[in-house]
C-alpha cells in the first residue's frame, strides 16, 4: 500500500480521529478524577478543620500559650495524619505539627489565611515551600466575640492523586495504543473493501483510455450502495463505448474503402489549408506519394496555382467553389475540381475547420466526346458518299441509259456495290454495337490454333492471288485454346484481309503462333505501307482509318479492327500494333492459355 494512497489516507484519517477522541476522553476522565478527588480530601479536610477550630478554641480560651497550642499541633497531627498549622491574626505561626514554629515564615499572605480571616474558610492546592510538594490547604478562623483570635490550618500532601493520575494515565495510553492498533486494523478491512472496488474502476478505466472496451466489473448482488451503483454505470458506460468505437470503426473502414477504391482523387486539408490525407486516386493524378505531401500546402505539395486559390477561397468564405484545371505532370489530365467545406460546428458562420478536394478526371470523358463527334462525322461521311453515288447512279441510268443496256448493266453492277458496302457497314455497326452492349456471347470450345489459322487463309486466299501477295503460315501444331472459334477466326481474318489491302503486290502476309510459357501469341505480319505513331494510336477507333483512299478501293468499312479489338477483350485477351511507316505492320492477338 502505497503511503501516498487514497487507502493510507482513509486509514491515517480513522486513526487520527480514534487517537483525537480517546485523548480528548483520557483528558476529560483525568480532569475529572482530579476534581473528585481533590474535592473529596478538601470535604474531609473542612470536616478537620471545623474540629480542630473547636480544640483550638477551647486551649485559646485558657489563655494563648505558644508552646501548648504547639504540642497540641503535634500530638492532633500524628493521630489524624494531618499537618496543622495554627497562625494569630499578624501571620506569626504559633504551632505547628511537622516544624519548628519559631523558624518558619509569617503565613499571613498565604491564600488560604486570607480567605479564612476574610470569610471564615479558605482553600487553596499549591506548593509547600517547606515540604516542597503539592498540598491541599484548608484554613478555618478560630471565632472570638468580635474578630477571629487565629486560624487554624490543617494541610494533606496530593502525593496520593498523583499517583492515581498517572496509573489511570497509564492505562488509558495502553487502552489507547491497542484501541489504535484494532482501529488499525479494522480500518485497513473497512478501507480495502471501499478501497478494491475503485481500484478496479481505476483500471477498467485506464483499460478503456487505452481502448480495451470488452472487460467489465462484477457487481456485487444485494443491497445497492454508491460504490456498486457507479461500477454498473461504468460497466454500462465502456459497453456504450465500444458499441459507438465499433460503429465509428466500421463507418471509418466503409469510408476509407471508398476513399481508396473510388476513382476520384481526393485531398483533406486542415484549416490552415495544409494536406492532411490524399486517396491513392489523387496520388496517381499528381504523381506523388501521401507521405510526400501530408504537412504542405496545395502550392507547395501539388505544384498548382489554380487548386491552390480554390481552397484559399473555400477557408476564407465557407463556401463550396468548383472549376475544371488542367495538370501536366505526370501526365497531361482535365480535372474537374470540386472544393467542399469541412466543419464540425453547427454555427453556419464559423470557420470551417478543413476542405476536402475532390478532383475528377475528365480526359477519358472528353476523348470519348471527341470520338463519338469523329464517329458522327465519319458515319456522315461513310454514309453520304455511297449514298450520293447511288443517287447519281440512279438518275444517270435513268435520264440517259434508257436504250443502252450495256451501260446501264454497268451501273447497275456498281449500285449494287455501294448496297453491299452500306449494307456491311450497317451490319458491322450492330455487331459492333452487340459487342459493347455485352450482347454478343461466346460459345467457347477447345481447338487448335492451326485450323483457325487455316480457316482465316482459305477466306482471303482469293483476294490474296489477285494481289499475287503470299500467305506463309507458321503455326505450332500442338498448340490448343479455349475460344470461340468463330469469333477468333473472324479477328484473323480480319487482320489478314486489312495486310492484303495494305499490301502493295508481290509482298507477303505472314500469320504464326508459337507454344511459350505465357499467354497464346498469335501475329499477322505484312510488308505493307507501315503506319504512323499518331495513326497507331488511333487505329483501333472506328471508322478511323490509315489511307482512306485505298480503304474505299478495297472496300473497307472502317470498323474492322474496332471488331476485332472488341472481340480479343471478351475473351479475355489484347490485341496490340507494331509498325513503321514504309517497313509494314505486325498485329499480336494476346489470349489467356
Amino acid at each position: 500500500m502505497r503511503v501516498n494512497s487514497f487507502r493510507w489516507r482513509l486509514t491515517l484519517t480513522y486513526l487520527a480521529i480514534a487517537a483525537v477522541s480517546i485523548a480528548a476522553i483520557g483528558s476529560y476522565l483525568l480532569n475529572w478524577t482530579e476534581k473528585y478527588y481533590t474535592d473529596s480530601v478538601r470535604k474531609q479536610l473542612r470536616a478537620d478543620s471545623v474540629l480542630l477550630v473547636r480544640i483550638v478554641s477551647d486551649d485559646m480560651g485558657k489563655g494563648v500559650d505558644p508552646d501548648r497550642l504547639d504540642r497540641l499541633a503535634k500530638t492532633l497531627g500524628r493521630t489524624l495524619n494531618l499537618r496543622i498549622t495554627i497562625v494569630n491574626l499578624p501571620g506569626v505561626v504559633l504551632a505547628d505539627s511537622d516544624y519548628d514554629p519559631r523558624l518558619m515564615e509569617n503565613h499571613r499572605n498565604r491564600p488560604e489565611i486570607r480567605r479564612a480571616l476574610a470569610a471564615g474558610f479558605g482553600t487553596s492546592v499549591r506548593a509547600s515551600r517547606t515540604l516542597h510538594t503539592t498540598m491541599l490547604y484548608d484554613a478555618a478562623a478560630v471565632p472570638n466575640a468580635i474578630a477571629p483570635r487565629a486560624v487554624v490550618r490543617v494541610a494533606m500532601p496530593l502525593l496520593g492523586l498523583a499517583g492515581l493520575l498517572d496509573r489511570i494515565r497509564n492505562v488509558f495510553l495502553v487502552a489507547m495504543g491497542l484501541t489504535l492498533v484494532l482501529v488499525a486494523l479494522i480500518s485497513l478491512r473497512v478501507t480495502g473493501q471501499i478501497v478494491a472496488p475503485i481500484s478496479e474502476m481505476t483500471a477498467m478505466a485506464r483499460r478503456i483510455a487505452g481502448g480495451e472496451f470488452s472487460r467489465r466489473l462484477r457487481v456485487r448482488k444485494g443491497p445497492e450502495d454508491e460504490v456498486f451503483v457507479l461500477m454498473g454505470a461504468l460497466n454500462e458506460m465502456a459497453e456504450r463505448i465500444e458499441h459507438l468505437v465499433l460503429q465509428l470503426s466500421r463507418e471509418k473502414s466503409k469510408v476509407e474503402t471508398v476513399l481508396r477504391k473510388t476513382d476520384d482523387g481526393i485531398v483533406v486539408l486542415d484549416d490552415h489549408g495544409q494536406i492532411q490525407s490524399v486517396n491513392p486516386a489523387a496520388e496517381m493524378l499528381f504523381g506523388f506519394a501521401e507521405s510526400e505531401l501530408v504537412g504542405k500546402s496545395v502550392m507547395e505539395g501539388l505544384l498548382h496555382t489554380e487548386l491552390s486559390q480554390l481552397a484559399a477561397r473555400t477557408l476564407s468564405s465557407g463556401e463550396t467553389g468548383s472549376l475544371d484545371v488542367t495538370v501536366t505532370s505526370p501526365k497531361e489530365r482535365l480535372l474537374s475540381a470540386h472544393c467542399a467545406p469541412i466543419t464540425g460546428s453547427s454555427d453556419p458562420d464559423a470557420r470551417p475547420d478543413g476542405v476536402a478536394l475532390t478532383l475528377h478526371d475528365l480526359t477519358e470523358l472528353k476523348r470519348i466526346s471527341r470520338v463519338r463527334r469523329d464517329f458522327v462525322a465519319n458515319v456522315s461521311h461513310e454514309l453520304r458518299t455511297p449514298l450520293s453515288t447511288l443517287r447519281a447512279m440512279a438518275e444517270t441510268v435513268a435520264l440517259r441509259f434508257e436504250d443502252n443496256t450495256e451501260a446501264a448493266a454497268e451501273f447497275s453492277t456498281k449500285i449494287v456495290g455501294e448496297v453491299q458496302r452500306l449494307t456491311a457497314i450497317v451490319d458491322e455497326l450492330l455487331e459492333l454495337a452487340e459487342i459493347e452492349e455485352g450482347k454478343r456471347g461466346l460459345n467457347t470450345r477447345r481447338i487448335r490454333v492451326v485450323e483457325l489459322v487455316e480457316r482465316a487463309v482459305n477466306a482471303c486466299a482469293a483476294d490474296a492471288a489477285r494481289k499475287q501477295i503470299g500467305l506463309d503460315v507458321s503455326v505450332d501444331e500442338d498448340l490448343e485454346l479455349e475460344v470461340d472459334p468463330d469469333a477468333i477466326c473472324q479477328v484473323v481474318v480480319n487482320l489478314v484481309q486489312n495486310g492484303i489491302n495494305y499490301t502493295d503486290t508481290g509482298g507477303k502476309v505472314t500469320i504464326s503462333a508459337q507454344k511459350s510459357e505465357g499467354p497464346a501469341l498469335i501475329s499477322v505480319a505484312d510488308t505493307g505501307i507501315g503506319i504512323s505513331k499518331a495513326d497507331r494510336e488511333r487505329i483501333f477507333e472506328r471508322f478511323y482509318r490509315v489511307d482512306k483512299a485505298r480503304s474505299r478501293e478495297t472496300g473497307g468499312t472502317g470498323l474492322g479492327l474496332s471488331i476485332a479489338k472488341h472481340l480479343v477483350e471478351l475473351h479475355g485477351g489484347s490485341l496490340s500494333v507494331e509498325s513503321e511507316p514504309g517497313k509494314g505492320s505486325v498485329f499480336t492477338i494476346s489470349l489467356p492459355r
